[in-house]
């Protein structure tokens, strides 16, 4: 049995990133997140004032992780606790939670994302405990969220804090933990759809933030060695938590998800919504067929065969994403034109599929052999 991990490992992540002109780029290099701790919660937890946050506290999570974290974390540090159940409404949480000095979320990306915009809207610290690890939206300032209208996303701002408890996280459900490698592997694509908005269109780029999205791609393939028949090790966990860190520290750097999101959450984005499949998974997909894409007509696609379109599928099927797809019901047709309305979602955001026209039949044909186990 794995020893759990009591005293936090503290990273202080502001003091580690150079500043826009150090780096040579335009972008803002935000640099909200002081610190990433990880290790046993309330351990963790004692940390917090180190970090100029005090009380009056709230926490908001929802019915599982209120059980599951939230009940532990509001009783340590004497807060008060909320339940978000169904669409979120901004005025009513807004109002609900001005007196607070300090924000804090504890579950997966529904919760954090919440607590994230609302803490931004109130201009308050915000603490992220992910209860699961789910995907790289956790040190992000994107922020999405679900209300009567639909979908909405928002650039919000990153934690001051977060507090990864190994334990907790290794509890979860496994296909949250594949949505995370998932979520991981979609940089491959999403890198190279950033360097052709650069090459070809003149967009802005950060190589800081770069060797961020490269570092956690690698530490999640190294990761996947950890894998044991949907059992996932305590090494392996480690190294997906860091991955998914330092993508978040890319869209931090850039405010903005350009680095890590592109053709592959594009594709991902339709059959998500529509299947509810878990964000990780979907993006998994559009990594797959991105990347076939990429091969196809990108000659300046990855040289590494770690990085290969094979590569990937040999990937998400070792991690069982290629099953759980399938068991979706998602159909080829679906898929087909999940790949032809992509570019619709986000025209500005230069990717493959905007550079590389692609007819139904091309579509139909790759995503035929891409998808399918083997």
């Amino acid at each position: 049995m794995e020893d759990i991990i009591r005293e936090p490992c503290i990273i202080n992540i502001s003091e580690m990133l150079p500043d826009s002109v150090e780096c040579g780029c335009t972008y803002p290099h935000e640099r909200t997140v002081k610190a990433v701790l990880i290790g046993e919660i309330e351990s963790s937890l004692e940390k917090i004032t180190d970090y100029k946050v005090k009380p009056p506290y709230a926490v908001l999570c929802d019915d599982i992780t209120y059980h599951l974290l939230g009940r532990k974390v509001a009783e340590y540090l004497e807060a008060d606790n909320f339940i978000l159940r169904g669409l979120f409404d901004e005025p009513y949480w807004l109002s609900k939670l001005n007196s607070y000095h300090t924000i804090i979320g504890v579950g997966g990306g529904t919760i954090l994302d919440a607590a994230k915009y609302i803490a931004y809207k109130l201009s308050s610290p915000y603490i992220a405990i992910p209860t699961a690890p789910s995907n790289d939206g956790i040190l992000s300032p994107v922020a999405v969220v679900f209300t009567e209208e639909g979908r909405k996303t928002f650039m919000a701002r990153s934690p001051l804090v977060a507090i990864f408890d190994l334990n907790v996280l290794k509890s979860a459900p496994f296909l949250l933990i594949a949505s995370g490698f998932g979520d991981a592997l979609a940089k491959i694509t999403s890198l190279k759809d950033w360097e052709l908005g650069r090459d070809e269109k003149g967009e802005a780029y950060c190589i800081t933030a770069e060797r961020y999205i490269l570092t956690g791609i690698n530490l999640a393939l190294k990761g996947l060695d950890y894998f044991r028949e949907g059992i996932i090790e305590m090494q392996g966990l480690k190294n997906l938590i860091h991955s998914l860190i330092d993508s978040g520290i890319a869209m931090m750097l850039t405010y903005s998800s350009r680095p890590a999101t592109g053709s592959e959450h594009l594709i991902g984005r339709y059959i998500e919504l529509k299947y509810s499949i878990p964000h990780g998974v979907a993006s998994a997909i559009g990594t797959i067929i991105a990347a076939k894409i990429h091969q196809l007509y990108n000659p300046h696609w990855w040289s590494e065969k770690s990085y290969s379109y094979s590569s990937i599928k040999k990937y998400c099927e070792r991690i069982g994403i290629l099953i759980t797809f399938k068991e979706s019901k998602v159909p080829t047709e679906e898929l087909v034109n999940a790949v032809i309305d992509a570019p619709k979602f986000r025209p500005e955001r230069y990717t493959i599929l905007h550079k590389v026209k692609l007819d139904r039949e091309e579509v139909e044909n790759i995503v035929k052999t891409t998808t399918d186990p083997e």
